[in-house]
């Protein structure tokens, strides 16, 4: 195995903060009437979208890469939700779909 590192999960394409924004929008909506309501949807629309933002990035979590050069000289990159306790260095292999070491 030629590198293991952390590194940061970048899940989603901010769904977080389109939740929020929707959701802040329809409670602002329902404020007042005329200019007040517009202005009440679009304050809460960002934020909620702000508010969505913030816990999506909270749960995002560590990922565990693992760059592997295969026995064919192919270079192939694994990333993993949990630690697979491997070491730069390392000879490893493929068993059910997961890297082990060799």
């Amino acid at each position: 195995m030629r590198s293991a590192e952390r590194v940061d999960r970048k899940d989603g394409i901010g769904a977080g903060a389109v939740i929020g924004a929707v959701l802040g929008g329809v409670a602002g909506h329902r404020v007042g009437d005329g200019n007040r309501q517009r202005a009440a949807t679009a304050v809460g629309a960002i934020g909620g979208a702000i508010i969505g933002h913030k816990i999506e990035k909270h749960q995002r979590s560590d990922a565990f890469q693992y760059t592997v050069q295969m026995d064919n000289g192919e270079t192939r990159i694994f990333t993993y939700t949990s630690d697979q306790n491997l070491k730069s260095g390392q000879r490893v292999r493929m068993a059910d779909g997961v890297l082990q070491p060799y």
